[in-house]
């Protein structure tokens, strides 16, 4: 609770930190210890001194008088966060596996039909000829019937295999498997950075930015990228930061519907303790959906795959005692607002 480790309250002190939502479970718990002599064992959350939002256990027992209670609060939210993380990795990666997996065997199947349904070339050309052969045969011939019965049944089971179709699910079996490895990729790109995001520094938001110009650059020559960013300096992690705006910087190109997507990313000192990153883009806007995972970040369920990298993003901005917000602009696209604060906050 930002307060030193032997800190001593009383009960009346301690309430003043209980976070308003979870203030009747404890006052529960300590009217049933006074009244039953039970003791308690709660997890809850406090606002701190400084006014973040922690995780504690509270243990506690009734005293000898009866009346009053004595008990001891330890912070446990680094394990609350490690379950969460775990909570929603595994909640998308097992939904977003089954999800593809279905997709995927479900084409399977359909192209095994296909060509189970066809013993022909695949050439359109030979389908072509075939006919040909089949018209030139029933003009000039009247004793091969059977013959030619059978080569018109094969070409018109020529005529109903789309080799378009084919390739069509071909295309989706690898539209999903490339999704579900995507997700993978970025799962493991949170869980590879995520424990060093508490490790605060000051790092310099116009060298983060100008780095991830580059990397996009070079990714996507057709995009436009501008980049108008002052030397603030933010309280961060920079590998963490890198990751999260990265993220912002990659949704508003590849989301982009516009032939020419340009993307600006800039930064600004908005006051003595807060430095302001936007990311602003031209191409369709941020769905609802993605835009309640930014917004709430932590306290958005996600059972998709598709808002796993902006989750990551508003977890990392939460982690550094950040906010993130989506402004819509006048001439189409969005602009990502993140506020973090300063070494000097």
């Amino acid at each position: 609770m930002d307060l030193p480790p032997d800190t001593e309250l009383t009960l009346e002190e301690l309430r003043q930190f209980f976070h308003e939502d979870d203030r009747t479970i404890i006052n529960e718990a300590i009217e049933s210890a006074r009244a039953d002599g039970e003791s308690f064992d709660i997890e809850m959350r406090v606002i701190t001194a400084s006014g973040r939002t922690r995780w504690v256990q509270i243990r506690g027992e009734a005293a000898d008088d009866g009346m009053s209670v004595r008990g001891a609060v330890r912070d446990i939210s680094n394990r609350k966060e490690r379950e969460e993380r775990l909570m929603v990795l595994n909640g998308v990666l097992r939904h977003n596996l089954q999800n593809n997996l279905n997709i995927v065997s479900g084409y399977a199947r359909e192209l095994r039909r296909d060509l189970d349904a066809v013993d022909l070339p695949t050439e359109k050309g030979d389908y072509d000829q075939l006919a040909e052969t089949v018209t030139n045969l029933s003009e000039t011939t009247s004793g091969i019937d059977a013959e030619l019965r059978a080569l018109d049944e094969i070409v018109t089971a020529a005529s109903q295999f789309s080799v378009e179709a084919m390739v069509s699910k071909t295309d989706r079996i690898i539209e999903n498997a490339d999704d579900l490895m995507s997700t993978g990729e970025k799962a493991r790109r949170f869980e590879n950075v995520v424990e060093e995001s508490t490790d605060k520094q000051p790092v310099r938001v116009d060298d983060v930015l100008s780095d991830i110009k580059r990397t996009y650059e070079r990714r996507y020559p057709d995009a436009t990228i501008r980049l108008r960013a002052g030397e603030q300096t933010v309280l961060a992690s920079a590998h963490s930061l890198s990751l999260a705006l990265d993220e912002l910087v990659q949704n508003a190109i590849v989301h982009n519907d516009e032939d020419d997507p340009v993307v600006t990313v800039a930064s600004r000192r908005i006051s003595g303790e807060r430095v302001e990153i936007t990311v602003e883009d031209n191409g369709p806007g941020i769905p609802q959906t993605e835009r309640e995972i930014l917004e709430r970040g932590k306290e958005t369920p996600l059972s998709h795959g598709s808002g796993m990298g902006l989750w990551t993003v508003s977890w990392f901005v939460t982690q550094f005692d950040g906010e993130v917000s989506i402004v819509d602009r006048a001439g189409g696209g969005s602009t990502v607002e993140v506020r973090l604060p300063t070494p000097e906050h």
